[in-house]
């Protein structure tokens, strides 16, 4: 059983939020996501939909006392290597894995896997 959403899902998950089922009409592809790979039914999912996405760089358990003791130039080492995929979640479930890069002053992360791999 595999933790990244299958369309489906996602209707669900639409479903569950409350929100309409996307228009099922052909809508314009904004931006292709590279040569060979399909691109997302735009009649399924919209733009018109707003979604919240999180990555999620890793945990760390700590006591009260640890993080009492934080100051500037403390680090905090989380539980997950450099290399390892983060995991992009959207309403707490899976839908993509991918690479943290920076992009200009920003954080942002490279889709490696996404809900149709």
């Amino acid at each position: 059983m595999s933790d990244v959403l299958s369309q489906e899902e996602l209707d669900a998950l639409f479903a569950a939020m409350g929100r309409r089922s996307p228009s099922t009409a052909p809508a314009p592809v904004v931006a292709s996501p590279g040569e060979g790979q399909p691109a997302l039914a735009a009649g399924r999912l919209t733009a018109h939909v707003p979604l919240e996405a999180l990555a999620e760089l890793g945990r760390a358990r700590l006591s009260l006392q640890d993080i009492a003791a934080w100051r500037p130039g403390v680090q905090v080492l989380l539980d997950r290597p450099l290399a390892t995929r983060l995991n992009l979640t959207v309403g707490g479930q899976v839908v993509a894995r991918g690479q943290a890069v920076a992009v200009d002053e920003h954080y942002g992360v490279t889709i490696e896997l996404g809900p149709r791999a």
